[in-house]
């Protein structure tokens, strides 16, 4: 007699298995924050709206970014760097190149990149709007991660 426990024990042996290969990506740190300032629209420069502190007291290998945002944001510019001098995120880079919007359902798990987020080190995030000014919290960021082995 199958209760359907038959189809449970398989997706769990799959995942199981999909974590053994390294296909799913165990994280052990997640820093967020979510901006609190406004940004007129059609801002001439771009302005920091962001800036998240390392505060665990160790070094953390950064191995993905999540961005989210308000609709009609899409069009946006954003840079993301670390202590004004390392650059994550430069040019001229849409926020839907990157993120997704707030109210769709997440498509981008995390942008993977990798870099090491010193335990003294600050993430900022800058943004130029174009037609649609920025509100308190109509932007978060989300950097995924494990502690360091050289720290």
């Amino acid at each position: 007699m199958n209760n359907g426990t038959e189809n449970i024990s398989k997706e769990a042996v799959k995942f199981l298995a999909r974590i053994s290969r390294g296909t799913t990506p165990m994280y052990t740190e997640l820093l967020g924050e979510e901006n609190a300032g406004t940004v007129a629209a059609n801002s001439p420069e771009f302005t920091k709206v962001i800036e998240l502190n390392n505060q665990v007291g160790y070094d953390i290998q950064i191995e993905g970014l999540q961005l989210r945002y308000r609709p009609g944001l899409d069009d946006a510019l954003i840079q993301i760097n670390v202590n004004d001098k390392t650059n994550i995120i430069v040019g001229n880079t849409q926020f839907c190149q990157v993120g997704n919007r707030q109210d769709a359902s997440v498509g981008i798990d995390a942008v993977p990149l990798k870099f090491i987020l010193r335990k003294t080190n600050t993430v900022k995030v800058s943004v130029k709007t174009k037609s649609q000014a920025v509100n308190p919290g109509d932007i978060s960021i989300s950097l995924f991660g494990r502690e360091s082995k050289g720290s």
